[in-house]
């Protein structure tokens, strides 16, 4: 009975492999046409993709329009497309204005100028820079070998190898869940490192951008634990990172379990259909990225970096429910649980099953 189910969940995995190669033949066709028409429509127009798509921030490529005036040569203005990155973060990147000094100057006389990477945003701004310089250097004629992004800093931080250990850990105990206190210091602990000290945590907009950043994805500590999450729940049926890792899931069990002790949470009924919803927002995110549309639905996971009063209070609400509400952010709305879920069940019957620490 085990064989079948493997297989099962390998084909899953074979199923999103044939989705995004879909989404990157979808935007590369979509991409060169708009490129072609654009620049027959535009004279001295230059744009970014696809040629500097191996550039990415943290949600992907960011691509540049940069508008020549045809006749002196010197650059008009400088525009940014839609792309896939936070857009908190990458709002602090248009407010600092890092090419302000351009337009006015000749693409050679530009890339003499210092830009600065942009403080909080830092893998966005670096991406954004990066991007135009390749451009104003193909247009200035000393265009060099396009390299891959280089990383933020050599290694991993002290806070990801802590969480990394963490994660260790928590996989000895997969198959013994702990119970009682150990269980409380698990979530706990699990909350504060994964969350709040090394963000090591995933999310549905996260993984619709490390799709449209194929086949160039921004390699990262979180895309290969991605990977390993992943391959884990394929080969053994069980939803580790729903279940053990996701640092808002433990902050809700937490709240869960106070609400018991008090009296004053209330299960759900195990027919009433909220599961689909997270299943509609998951669907809904997979096309947005096949048909390259903008969509990407709202999550409290960035609330844990502790830079947006709004982000904070939604999920502080939120957890408040889950005092009266059981992980109702888990079992309702998040379509990156859904995600994992997809991985998990062997068969669609096993959609609903599962340990109550997996739900």
């Amino acid at each position: 009975m085990y064989l079948p189910k493997a297989a099962a969940r390998f084909g899953a995995l074979l199923f999103a492999a044939a989705l995004a190669a879909l989404a990157v033949l979808a935007r590369n066709w979509k991409e060169s046409d708009a490129v072609a028409a654009a620049s027959k429509k535009t004279p001295g127009l230059l744009q970014s993709s696809p040629i500097t798509d191996p550039v990415s921030g943290f949600g992907g490529p960011t691509p540049v329009r940069i508008l020549l005036d045809p006749g002196s040569g010197v650059i008009r203005s400088i525009e940014f497309p839609p792309n896939a990155e936070d857009p908190e973060y990458w709002r602090r990147v248009l407010d600092a204005d890092l090419f302000a000094a351009f337009p006015g100057r000749t693409p050679a006389e530009a890339l003499q100028l210092p830009v600065d990477a942009v403080t909080g945003a830092t893998l966005s701004s670096r991406a954004a820079i990066q991007t135009v310089q390749s451009v104003l250097s193909r247009a200035a004629a000393t265009a060099a070998p396009l390299p891959r992004r280089q990383p933020e800093s050599p290694g991993l931080s002290w806070r990801q190898w802590l969480a990394l250990l963490l994660i260790a850990g928590n996989l000895i105990v997969l198959f013994r869940p702990l119970r009682g206190g150990w269980r409380v210091l698990q979530l706990t602990v699990n909350a504060a490192m994964l969350g709040f000290c090394a963000h090591g945590y995933f999310s549905l907009a996260q993984t619709a951008g490390w799709m449209r950043t194929l086949p160039y994805p921004a390699v990262s500590w979180l895309l290969f634990l991605f990977a390993a999450v992943v391959l884990i729940i394929v080969l053994t049926g069980r939803n580790f990172y729903c279940g053990h890792l996701c640092p808002f899931g433990c902050l809700q069990e937490l709240a869960a379990k106070a609400g018991r002790k008090t009296g004053c949470a209330f299960s759900i009924p195990a027919s009433f259909p909220g599961g689909y919803l997270r299943r509609i927002i998951l669907n809904l995110t997979v096309a947005g990225v096949l048909f390259q549309v903008g969509f990407q639905p709202f999550e409290p996971f960035s609330a844990f970096r502790l830079q947006s009063w709004w982000m904070i209070a939604a999920g502080a609400g939120l957890l408040i429910v889950s005092f009266f509400l059981p992980r109702l952010w888990c079992r309702w709305f998040c379509g990156f649980g859904a995600l994992m879920e997809f991985f998990r069940r062997g068969t669609p019957d096993q959609t609903q099953k599962g340990t109550r620490h997996e739900l």
